[in-house]
């Protein structure tokens, strides 16, 4: 089965759970999230251990359920405390680490909770309509969404078509500043379609903040992840989803734009 083939077919596939998950919300898309984290863990555990750093899944999955009593903390009020010593019980369990590199190994933990879980936890919040309702229709998650992969597109043939000028060379060769600015311009898209169809009323600044939070962040995302690979000497992340890498491969412009994204959400109402 050739590459394009097989990344067609995982797309095909993939999409429309994804759209389906950030439609429903609720428990499907906090399912997606927590079983995007594990795998991810896996993933970034994988790239720690190509360094020469130890990361126990273990404790990471200490912190995990850390960051969620802290997120439900509102709705029962006893996760604070539980947050507290989860945090707690993660210090102490680091006493009894078999590795000696204590720095690089907690720190490689408490980034996959920063890099990786965070983001992917405001997921629901995007899509249950908390930050804003003018999206109400289509969903601020699926605007997301699609304006990423709008933005994926636009980028890759304009880059294709153009593309004379590298980007950032050192982490990604192939990306240039043609691309880029041809992502930034697709990814707006999203927003003519649904003020089009009449699913959301976008406001003037959303056409500017959207395509900035996706092809800048986004593709800052792309760049760092890269990086990651790059000092791991590895082309993939994983070999989850052929002809696409793994998740982190797929997902490492979300890590960045969807923080950017819920916070002009919740800043400008």
């Amino acid at each position: 089965m050739s590459n394009l083939l097989s990344r067609f077919i995982v797309a095909f596939a993939g999409i429309p759970v994804l759209l389906w998950c950030a439609w429903s919300g609720g428990y499907p898309l906090w399912g997606l999230v927590a079983l995007l984290q594990i795998f991810m863990l896996l993933e970034w555990k994988q790239l720690l251990i190509k360094r020469g750093f130890a990361l126990s899944i273990f404790r990471s999955i200490i912190l995990l359920l850390a960051l969620y009593a802290t997120v439900f903390h509102q709705a029962y009020p006893g996760l604070a405390g539980a947050a507290i010593l989860l945090i707690a019980f993660w210090l102490i369990s680091s006493l009894f680490r078999e590795d000696t590199n204590r720095f690089a190994a907690m720190g490689g933990e408490i980034l996959f909770i920063i890099y990786i879980a965070f983001p992917l936890i405001l997921w629901p919040y995007l899509g249950s309509g908390q930050t804003t309702d003018r999206f109400s229709n289509a969903g601020a998650l699926v605007l997301l969404f699609t304006a990423t992969w709008f933005c994926d597109s636009g980028a890759y043939f304009i880059g294709s078509l153009w593309g004379r000028h590298k980007l950032f060379e050192r982490a990604s060769p192939k990306k240039t500043i043609e691309g880029a600015i041809g992502g930034l311009f697709f990814s707006a898209l999203p927003l003519v379609i649904i003020k089009l169809l009449k699913w959301g009323s976008p406001t003037p600044l959303d056409y500017i903040v959207l395509p900035l939070a996706v092809s800048v962040f986004g593709q800052a995302g792309d760049l760092l992840e890269s990086l990651f690979k790059r000092e791991a000497g590895v082309k993939d992340s994983s070999r989850l989803l052929p002809g696409h890498g793994g998740l982190l491969d797929r997902f490492d412009s979300l890590l960045l734009s969807t923080p950017a994204f819920y916070a002009y959400l919740i800043l400008i109402r």
